[in-house]
């Protein structure tokens, strides 16, 4: 896939594959803005997360698509994101070892216990094993659903497998969005 004109991504990947991770990093690099799918499935409430109809996250995820620039990163399929998918330039698609998410999640839970790295919830014990579960279902099969039920062009899809080219990536993104401002 030849990454033309990239101002709207899409970053799908499961649990601990580093899709927020690089929603930041491009953000920061690119001057596109983030959002996290989490956000929009949870009304985070100081009491606790209550999770919003499909409608009104079809609502949010609407007005985000509608700007000229974004970078919606998360691992949620559904009607609510068929439009996500299909008004993305490019989606990269994060498919990262099985061993490897196994590993960051267990990091990541010890360094949220520790107040080491923000996180959007409470960390509990339940938690990380739903997203071990979670983790496991994508590894089985979740993982090329989305493409067949989402519709996603494929010519769209950039799958990164592991760390070392997202550097290279980031750089053609970056080109890209160059050629592309260059045309306007």
């Amino acid at each position: 896939m030849s990454l033309q004109c990239c101002r709207k991504i899409h970053i799908f990947g499961s649990v601990a594959s580093g899709k927020t991770t690089l929603a930041k990093k491009l953000s920061d690099s690119l001057e596109i803005p983030y959002y996290e799918l989490d956000n929009m499935v949870w009304d985070r409430e100081p009491s606790e997360d209550v999770r919003r109809s499909e409608i009104e996250r079809e609502e949010i995820v609407q007005e985000i698509i509608g700007s000229d620039t974004w970078i919606v990163e998360g691992v949620h399929v559904g009607p609510w994101m068929r439009n996500s998918f299909r008004e993305a330039d490019v989606i990269l698609f994060l498919d990262l070892p099985y061993h490897q998410r196994r590993s960051r999640l267990l990091s990541r839970f010890l360094k949220q216990k520790l107040k080491l790295e923000e996180v959007h919830y409470r960390p509990t014990l339940q938690i990380l094993r739903n997203m071990f579960k979670w983790n496991k279902t994508f590894e089985s099969g979740q993982r090329f659903t989305f493409l067949y039920e989402s519709g996603v062009d494929l010519d769209k899809v950039v799958f990164v497998k592991n760390g070392k080219n997202l550097n290279k990536l980031i750089h053609n993104l970056r080109d890209a969005k160059q050629r592309c401002n260059g045309l306007r």
